[in-house]
């Protein structure tokens, strides 16, 4: 059944965060595992572009998402240091946390970058991506600073991986 199949890929991705990088679930990371059950929409979703610096020194670093100029200015305070992001895994969310609190954000750098989306991408196959071809996110906020994800066309290729617009 389908259902056995994501949870059969879920055991084997996190089979592969373990083993790729260890400290992704140890306590010491901030990260939290919620059920998302709290999580209540109060606008339009926003349409977040997975991002990627370039740079190939470690596989998982230098990935983000690029937000819109008017999406960061409507859902965005910049009194905020940090917001935080809830990555979809299994049936809950992993919560991560982006620093906002810098002139670049506010400026013409709309990313919002961490490790951590850089190994959920890798895991769930949304990266690499085909050049000019980065996978978009919808982006709902639920809380004040925090932002629910989720992938905005779920289509797949004929390889598996994920059809983005």
């Amino acid at each position: 059944t389908p259902s056995t199949k994501f949870e059969v890929l879920d055991s084997v991705l996190i089979e592969v965060i373990k083993r790729e990088v260890p400290s992704w679930q140890e306590a010491d990371t901030g990260l939290t595992i919620v059920d998302g059950s709290s999580f209540t929409y109060t606008v339009l979703p926003m349409i977040w572009t997975a991002w990627h610096n370039g740079s190939h020194h470690d596989p998982f670093t230098g990935f983000g998402f690029k937000i819109s100029e008017v999406d960061r200015d409507l859902c965005f305070i910049p009194s905020w240091k940090k917001v935080a992001i809830a990555l979809p895994v299994g049936a809950g969310f992993v919560l991560t946390e982006a620093n906002i609190d810098k002139p670049s954000f506010w400026g013409d750098c709309r990313e919002l970058i961490t490790k951590d989306i850089g190994v959920w991408m890798m895991t769930r196959k949304y990266a690499p991506w085909q050049k000019g071809s980065p996978p978009k996110f919808s982006a709902h906020p639920v809380a004040p600073a925090t932002f629910e994800i989720q992938l905005f066309e779920s289509k797949l290729n004929t390889d598996g991986r994920p059809a983005h617009i």
